[in-house]
């Protein structure tokens, strides 16, 4: 079955209804566009026509000068101090806290 020269173009692209049921989307042999599954379920098959999306050019991506990227990897190596420093203090209150609930439980009143 090879498909019709005029449909290769959306090859990659699904139809609205497979695209919806996220099925695969091949176009049908016959002269109409139409992919495989609209055709065996009798659903109108409808293709949009969406501008490709294209990469960017390897010139245009973006690349952090030498000094730029030690300036970041001082401030990821900061971030990671002061989020081990954060948790370290939260593991204290907690420890604060579950010693101040142990304690407010023993604590008998006599009257």
């Amino acid at each position: 079955m090879d498909p019709n020269p005029a449909l290769f173009s959306l090859k990659r692209r699904a139809c609205v209804a497979c695209t919806t049921a996220k099925a695969k989307c091949s176009p049908h042999a016959t002269s109409h566009p139409i992919c495989d599954r609209c055709h065996r379920l009798g659903k109108h098959c409808v293709f949009l026509h969406l501008p490709k999306r294209r990469r960017r050019p390897q010139s245009a991506r973006v690349e952090y000068p030498t000094g730029q990227a030690s300036n970041v990897q001082a401030l990821e190596n900061k971030l990671d101090s002061l989020s081990a420093k954060n948790s370290l203090r939260a593991l204290k209150m907690r420890a604060f806290l579950y010693t101040v609930k142990s304690l407010s439980c023993t604590v008998v009143h006599h009257t």
